[in-house]
């Protein structure tokens, strides 16, 4: 899957914002894909964060945090933007979660104990890349029949 240019970037945090604002439950994935551009990390890292990984002693989100790379076993520092900072604030206010709590988990079971998996990790990804690549399929021209018979 290709990475998403600053264009479909632009246009996926708006689509997202407009469902948060709609259903806040919808936080998580605003948070979760601002959280992803900035840090530039791998879905199994991301996905093994908690809130205290990402929050000082009075649950507010911070500037900077660590995060320890899967791959390499390096330490790799984080440095987020005020949107993702405010949408992730928004989504760990909305869910209540404590510092212990992982950041990640299904929007139905928000207290779950467990992460999202990388699986449905993947799905939303993918939905939230399905509106650019039906745009991207409408906007290349159809080959005309009659071309490919000569």
């Amino acid at each position: 899957m290709r990475p998403f240019d600053p264009e479909q970037a632009a246009h996926i945090r708006g689509e997202l914002r407009l469902q948060a604002s709609k259903s806040p439950a919808r936080l998580r994935d605003l948070a979760l894909f601002d959280l992803g551009l900035d840090a530039m990390c791998r879905a199994s890292e991301l996905l093994g964060l908690t809130v205290g990984d990402l929050t000082d002693h009075l649950n507010a989100v911070v500037e900077e945090f660590e995060v320890l790379q899967d791959k390499t076993g390096c330490t790799k520092i984080i440095t987020l933007s005020r949107p993702t900072c405010r949408a992730l604030q928004d989504w760990v206010d909305y869910s209540s979660k404590k510092p212990d709590e992982y950041l990640w988990t299904s929007i139905r079971n928000r207290k779950s104990d467990k992460p999202l998996t990388r699986m449905q990790y993947s799905r939303l990804v993918k939905d939230w890349r399905l509106p650019l690549d039906k745009t991207e399929d409408a906007s290349q021209p159809i080959p005309c029949a009659a071309q490919n018979h000569r």
